[in-house]
């Protein structure tokens, strides 16, 4: 926050190891206060993601991996939860609008996860999968309770979609999907108004 770790330093080399040193504690206390405390998991991704932006805000993208390393982000979108990982696909969504961007071309992606620099959600059956999971999860959120991490990094990623910096990403589905979960046929009054708040 105090953005101490994007200050130049007289000497680079120094500056560049103890600074990629400190980015891997970060991401790994990042990581344990994720793993062990799951009212946490928001929270923890969100000051992940706010630290990735900041690093790219001050051209220090090349030291994402040290960041990112402990979350094993490849591994999480590959396991075996039913749902998907929603807040490994939030954390990729909001990484791929604030760092990998089209514009962005100059971007260093080297040592960065392969479903960060690839297009993860460009196969319709991935991308359906973890939006019907997020429609799930907006579905059952308590009202006295945050909206899901992941929604407000979805929202980002997709209208960048749909405003044609991202032509691979299929929609023919999406708001089907979303339709389908949030508004089921006979749906009750509690039902509807968890859609209608999501929406």
């Amino acid at each position: 926050q105090s953005g101490c770790l994007c200050r130049p330093s007289k000497d680079s080399k120094v500056a560049k190891s103890s600074v990629a040193g400190m980015l891997k504690d970060l991401g790994t206390g990042l990581h344990e206060v994720y793993t062990s405390r799951s009212y946490l998991r928001g929270p923890a991704a969100e000051l992940l993601t706010g630290l990735c932006h900041d690093l790219c805000e001050a051209g220090l993208a090349a030291e994402l991996p040290a960041l990112l390393q402990p979350w094993a982000l490849d591994d999480a979108m590959r396991g075996g939860e039913d749902g998907g990982n929603m807040f490994a696909a939030g954390i990729i969504w909001k990484l791929r609008t604030s760092c990998i961007q089209p514009s962005n071309v100059a971007m260093p992606r080297k040592g960065l996860p392969d479903c960060i620099t690839k297009d993860t959600f460009a196969s319709q059956q991935v991308l359906e999968k973890y939006v019907r999971s997020l429609a799930t999860e907006l579905s059952s959120t308590p009202f006295s309770d945050e909206l899901p991490f992941a929604l407000a990094p979805f929202c980002h990623w997709w209208s960048q979609s749909l405003a044609g910096q991202n032509t691979s990403v299929p929609q023919s589905r999406t708001w089907r999907v979303f339709d389908e979960v949030l508004f089921p046929e006979k749906a009750g009054v509690s039902t509807q108004a968890h859609g209608f708040r999501a929406l």
